[in-house]
């Protein structure tokens, strides 16, 4: 078994899903009462044959609302908190200390001098929680300028790119205007989703348009969760079917009016200041038919 402490500012209820990993291995952890402990069992015990090693080390999720700036840091207080036991006649045995005892070929910070009485035997590494931070949100240049056709579902009507850091962030809602030129319509577009353009998924909508033709707003109300990385996303519906051939359509967004905008693990609230962009332009192609 082994006994881990967790140091630093972060608590037992900003972690979640902790597993001790040994050699590719995951064994669940068992919290002490006082929340400062995780303990992980191994059944039957680990095979350590003469003259070799393995490795170790913990992991889970940082789940913890409001956690950013804290700081995880799991030691190994005594040389008792890792319980070896000989194979062959079956005696607790307990790792040398001072310059002729055990060393460790970890990269992580340690105590070489393995003094208990100044510092826990092992010093895991730190980490800070970060929370989510914008790099950049704007127009994609992957969902280029193309003709769409009239009454025909998941047309694409604009696309925009996301790249956020840190961490997944959650927006509660957000508003795609969209303005039908020359469409000598005076119906508004429906049936709007914004998709995941990697996956194909729906992650809001379906909506239908309100306002005017002119002045279109979709307003996505259910939450919508963007992951870390570069991302891009897709805004496709329905047009009307007598919107006139040659119409242009061109969506747009302000991501600095997004709202309730948090990071799904610290739950810090994450400020957008991006300001308002147009995606690419739709051209309505009608039907043609030509008969000679």
């Amino acid at each position: 078994s082994i006994r881990w402490r967790v140091n630093g500012s972060a608590s037992a209820s900003d972690l979640g899903n902790l597993a001790t990993v040994v050699n590719g291995t995951s064994y669940p952890v068992t919290w002490s009462t006082d929340g400062r402990y995780a303990t992980s069992v191994f059944p039957g015990g680990i095979l350590i044959t003469k003259g070799n090693s393995i490795d170790s080390y913990i992991q889970g999720d940082l789940v913890g609302s409001n956690s950013a700036g804290r700081q995880v840091e799991f030691d190994i207080d005594r040389l008792s908190d890792v319980y070896f036991v000989g194979r062959t006649y079956g005696y607790g045995v307990t790792p040398k200390t001072g310059s002729g005892g055990a060393t460790y070929s970890s990269t992580l910070p340690h105590d070489t001098s393995f003094d208990t009485t100044k510092q826990p035997w092992f010093l895991g590494s730190t980490v800070t929680i970060q929370a989510g931070t914008v790099t950049t949100i704007q127009n994609s240049t992957a969902v280029a300028a193309q003709n769409i056709a009239v009454n025909t579902s998941n047309q694409v009507l604009g696309g925009f790119d996301t790249n956020f850091a840190g961490e997944p962030v959650t927006v509660q809602s957000l508003v795609v205007n969209v303005g039908a030129s020359n469409s000598n319509s005076t119906q508004l577009i429906r049936t709007v989703s914004i998709v995941d353009n990697a996956t194909g998924s729906v992650v809001a909508g379906p909506v239908d348009a309100t306002g005017s033709v002119g002045g279109q707003v979709l307003t996505f109300s259910n939450s919508i969760t963007f992951p870390v990385g570069a991302h891009t996303y897709v805004i496709k519906g329905t047009i009307p079917s007598d919107y006139a051939n040659g119409a242009s359509i061109v969506a747009s967004t302000t991501p600095s009016s997004w709202t309730n905008v948090q990071g799904r693990n610290s739950g810090n609230t994450v400020s957008i200041t991006t300001a308002g962009f147009n995606m690419n332009t739709m051209t309505v192609r009608a039907a043609n038919l030509t008969v000679s």
